[in-house]
């Protein structure tokens, strides 16, 4: 049923365009009484475990987190890579302007596609090639004349995407091992407990903050990595994970209206110009590659 698909699709990208972007800004203004985004990231994972738990109970699905052997090494990989992706997040996410960052977030899908080129055996045709490079030129022109002021924090984006694609390259080598639920618990899990060991290790673990702020992450953190993926994962089964992956691509213009509804500085029109090329030629990537039937999984945000 193609509405049902891009109805659940389309309900997916909003939470998580709300969660991922509006929500976690939000808990993180730290000037504002909020939650430093390291801290951010440990309570995200680990109150996403306790979800994730209580939804496999709730369903009767226990004894599906026993993993095949073959399945642990990577599931561990996985956690750790994913740990690494949400510290470099959030904490570009905090410095950056919020519809930007969802803009360079476009680029997960550029390097998926070029992850399973690498490691899986896929090719990237000449128009796809194309795509790449007007995302890149979008890139180039939403970043300069900013890097004095926001490279860090592009840095940090960057490095997160970089981080994000090595996992979901993982997750679709051995996707047939571990069923999506019971992977993406492990993920969390593994990933909240390398983040909360690093911060413990290293005192950067700081529970100040607003109960307001506290309120909005442990929402949060249902509504994205619980609720909006069952949605996603629900769509995949009414109609092509292209199509899906096409409503995903779109979150930017989902982003860009509700950030104005958060203090800060707003988008430059070269910022917001170069968020568009990126975003055309987001679109032209994931459509050309889907139609070759090799898109197998979407670029997810974060989460």
């Amino acid at each position: 049923d193609p509405v049902k698909g891009f109805l659940y699709a389309l309900g997916a990208v909003a939470i998580l365009s709300m969660t991922t972007y509006i929500f976690s800004k939000y808990a993180m203004d730290v000037e504002r009484g909020g939650i430093r985004p390291v801290t951010f990231a440990f309570a995200w994972t680990g109150a996403a475990t306790v979800y994730l738990f209580v939804l496999l109970a709730a369903r009767g699905r226990i004894r599906e987190l026993r993993l095949p052997r073959g399945a642990r090494a990577r599931m561990v990989a996985m956690g750790v890579l994913s740990g690494l992706a949400h510290i470099l997040f959030w904490c570009g996410l905090a410095r950056l302007n919020t519809a930007f960052t969802s803009f360079l977030m476009r680029f997960m899908s550029v390097l998926v596609i070029l992850g399973c080129v690498a490691f899986l055996g896929e090719r990237v045709k000449r128009l796809e090639a194309v795509a790449i490079g007007v995302m890149l030129v979008g890139g180039c022109i939403s970043s300069a004349g900013a890097w004095r002021v926001a490279g860090p924090g592009i840095l940090l984006i960057g490095l997160a995407t970089l981080t994000g694609a090595a996992w979901r390259v993982m997750a679709k080598a051995g996707a047939a091992q571990v069923p999506p639920m019971v992977g993406n618990f492990y993920r969390v899990a593994f990933a909240a407990v390398l983040i909360g060991g690093w911060a413990a290790g290293t005192g950067r673990l700081d529970f100040t903050g607003g109960a307001d702020r506290w309120a909005v992450l442990l929402i949060g953190a249902l509504l994205g990595p619980c609720i909006a993926m069952s949605l996603m994962f629900a769509s995949y089964r009414h109609w092509d994970l292209s199509k899906t992956s096409m409503v995903v691509m779109a979150e930017p213009l989902i982003v860009l209206p509700a950030s104005l509804l958060l203090p800060g500085r707003p988008l430059s029109l070269q910022q917001l110009i170069g968020g568009l090329i990126i975003l055309a030629g987001g679109f032209w990537l994931v459509w050309t590659h889907g139609r070759r039937g090799l898109l197998s999984s979407p670029p997810e945000p974060v989460e």
